[in-house]
């Protein structure tokens, strides 16, 4: 079952099946809008890195803190808000 962290307390009682249905058919139609702005972030922030060090990063979490092996490059970190990886639309 698709609930995605839906809780089943704030569904209406009085036809929850019917609740449950119209509100994975907002996700079904939310989800793609929500992934595309996920890839659309990292892209943006992989896009900078590259621009800044002259290479891409061999692993996500480059984007956040400097590895050693860049240490003479310069950079701007992090290339994300809050000094980590916003996390995707399924929330992981």
């Amino acid at each position: 079952m698709g609930l995605d962290g839906i809780s089943l307390c704030k569904l209406p009682r009085d036809d929850t099946w019917a609740s449950m249905q119209n509100y994975l058919e907002k996700e079904k139609a939310l989800f793609p809008r929500r992934a595309a702005a996920a890839v659309a972030t990292l892209a943006d922030a992989i896009g900078r890195f590259k621009a800044d060090v002259g290479e891409y990063p061999r692993a996500l979490d480059e984007l956040v803190k400097k590895p050693s092996r860049l240490a003479a490059k310069k950079g701007v970190r992090p290339y994300f808000l809050d000094d980590r990886i916003q996390l995707g639309p399924s929330g992981q």
